[in-house]
């Protein structure tokens, strides 16, 4: 019976010891996800930033909402294992939060504005770091370069653009023609850039859209003399 019992023992401390990286729960690999984040950005900050193009802006993860580091050449290699390893990280975090049914909302994309050395270190600039004269100032003109982006592109197929949404001061979405695969990725950041700014203005403004009740409309895009029309349908 004690020999048993010892068998059983050794058997359950074995399985224990063998525990595979897929059953360690959600928290874990949210906290080493946090400390190989906080790993990048001091490797960054540990390259004295003079010259801030000589640093180059790095999206990583998620298509649709992804981070932002800044690498400096000097430091490709370590930079680029330490992303490799975060990948590896985060693709665990998600396996985790699957297998015990946890969901995270929405992320937002929130890309940097710019690049800028700041007490000898590189840093990304975001629209949260922004104050409401600086918004103000930012809004208007990134509104004019996106209303202009695709002047030079002739619309002769309806089915090649889609339809962006920008933020407006009123709370309300300003529907807005952009094609599906001439310079998408460069319009589509310029969009969220200009409604990060908005949504921080209306923070800094103390702005509550929660009441707000938009008037439904149905957005239809044509090809108009050339240039990418939309129509909008009050319901």
């Amino acid at each position: 019976m004690k020999k048993n019992t010892f068998l059983l023992l050794t058997t359950l401390l074995l399985l224990l010891s063998c525990k595979s990286d897929k059953e360690y729960p959600y928290e874990y690999w949210s906290r080493l996800v946090d400390e190989k984040h906080k790993e990048i950005v001091a490797l960054t900050e540990s390259v004295t930033c003079t010259d801030i193009e000589e640093f180059e802006i790095i999206p990583f993860g998620a298509y649709m909402a992804p981070q932002y580091y800044l690498r400096h050449f000097s430091i490709q290699l370590a930079f680029d294992k330490l992303l490799a390893e975060l990948d590896h990280l985060q693709n665990e975090r998600i396996r985790a939060a699957a297998r015990e049914g946890i969901y995270s909302g929405i992320w937002m994309p929130n890309p940097p504005l710019h690049k800028a050395c700041k007490d000898g270190k590189a840093k990304l600039i975001f629209a949260q770091d922004l104050s409401l004269e600086k918004i103000n100032e930012e809004l208007p003109i990134r509104y004019e370069e996106i209303k202009n982006f695709y002047n030079d592109v002739s619309c002769t197929d309806s089915e090649e653009w889609s339809v962006g949404l920008l933020l407006r001061s009123e709370c309300c979405y300003e529907p807005i023609a952009k094609h599906k695969t001439i310079d998408s990725i460069e319009i589509n950041e310029k969009i969220d850039i200009y409604n990060r700014l908005m949504e921080r203005k209306h923070q800094l403004e103390n702005t509550s859209c929660i009441q707000i009740n938009c008037e439904a409309t149905t957005n239809t895009l044509s090809c108009m003399n050339g240039k990418p029309t939309i129509k909008i349908a009050h319901q």
